[in-house]
C-alpha cells in the first residue's frame, strides 16, 4: 500500500467535504406534502381494497367522498382525513388488546357455501 503525500490527503479531504455538503443538502431539503386528498385510485390503494369495494362504501355512505361531474367522467376525490376516520371506526380490540381491523363486508347467503 502506498503512502499518500500531504497535497494528495488534502485533496481527498476537500473531495469528502463537498461530498459531505451534498449529502446535507439533500437532507435539508423539505419534505413533499402529502396530498390531502385523493383521487379514486389513490383512495382505493390508500386503503389497500378494490374501486369496487371503495365505490360500495361510499354508496352506502360509510366513507365521504367529493365528486365532480357526473357519469362515468365525473370526478371524485377523497379526503385523507375521512379514510383514516373510516379505518379507525373499523378497528377494535382483539383479545390481546391490540387493535385489529374489523371486516366490514358481508358475505352473501349465496357465497356461505364456498367457505364451507
Amino acid at each position: 500500500m502506498e503512502m499518500m503525500d500531504r497535497s494528495e490527503m488534502q485533496a481527498l479531504f476537500a473531495e469528502l467535504l463537498v461530498r459531505l455538503d451534498r449529502l446535507e443538502g439533500k437532507a435539508q431539503r423539505p419534505v413533499p406534502e402529502r396530498p390531502t386528498h385523493l383521487s379514486r385510485k389513490q383512495a382505493a390503494a390508500y386503503l389497500n381494497v378494490s374501486l369496487k369495494t371503495l365505490d360500495t362504501w361510499a354508496e352506502d355512505g360509510q366513507i365521504r367522498r367529493a365528486k365532480f361531474g357526473s357519469g362515468q367522467r365525473a370526478r371524485v376525490l377523497y379526503r385523507r382525513v375521512d379514510l383514516d376516520g373510516f379505518v379507525e371506526a373499523h378497528l377494535e380490540l382483539d383479545a390481546d388488546g391490540a387493535r385489529q381491523i374489523v371486516r366490514t363486508h358481508r358475505r352473501s347467503d349465496a357465497h356461505r357455501h364456498c367457505l364451507k
